[in-house]
């Protein structure tokens, strides 16, 4: 699938295949995007850019019924159903197979409640053990006042034992560099 060209805005196509570069840190849209648009009968999905979106009126294109392209995203009455379908089983795909080869998880913003998340994470976690691999060392950075089973709570979701999870409150950017972080990043 090549990039497409709708009115002076230029799209990329989704990726088929893992062919991320491999990098540090990396960033993957598992449930999608507002400007990831597809053509329903092909299922071909490209990426725009939201400001070029808003500079061709796109959205009032979508509400009068005159887009030709939709938005790729996945709803929450049906998440369960659509992670399993390209491109979001590709995203969590990767998320497995990059966290599973990953000894540090930093997960911010997250409280666990996401189903699918939370399987592809244990999973990630199962893999490494078949690897002969230790668990990872887990910092969960929130905003809110913990409560005390946090990390429990944590530990169970990922399948992990209790001590390889750290829960900092402080939200981010302030707990970057705090004693929780200098002890989960060493």
């Amino acid at each position: 699938m090549s990039s497409i060209q709708a009115a002076s805005t230029l799209a990329h196509p989704l990726r088929y295949e893992d062919d991320l570069p491999e990098r540090d840190i990396q960033l993957l849209n598992l449930h999608g995007s507002l400007s990831w648009l597809a053509d329903k009968e092909t299922r071909a999905a490209w990426k725009f850019e939201l400001s070029d979106l808003r500079s061709m009126d796109y959205w009032s294109a979508l509400k009068r019924g005159s887009a030709t392209l939709f938005p790729m995203v996945v709803l929450t009455n049906r998440k369960a159903e659509m992670t399993l379908q390209w491109p979001f089983s590709l995203a969590y795909d990767v998320f497995e197979r990059r966290m599973a080869t990953s000894d540090h998880w930093l997960v911010a913003g997250y409280r666990f409640g996401d189903e699918p998340v939370n399987s592809a994470l244990k999973r990630a976690a199962s893999l490494r053990s078949s690897m002969e691999r230790e668990p990872p060392e887990v910092l969960v950075v929130t905003t809110t006042t913990a409560d005390s089973g946090m990390r429990g709570k944590v530990a169970q979701a990922l399948g992990i034992p209790l001590a390889q999870v750290q829960v900092e409150t402080s939200g981010l950017p302030t707990a970057v560099g705090t004693d929780v972080w200098q002890t989960w990043a060493s």
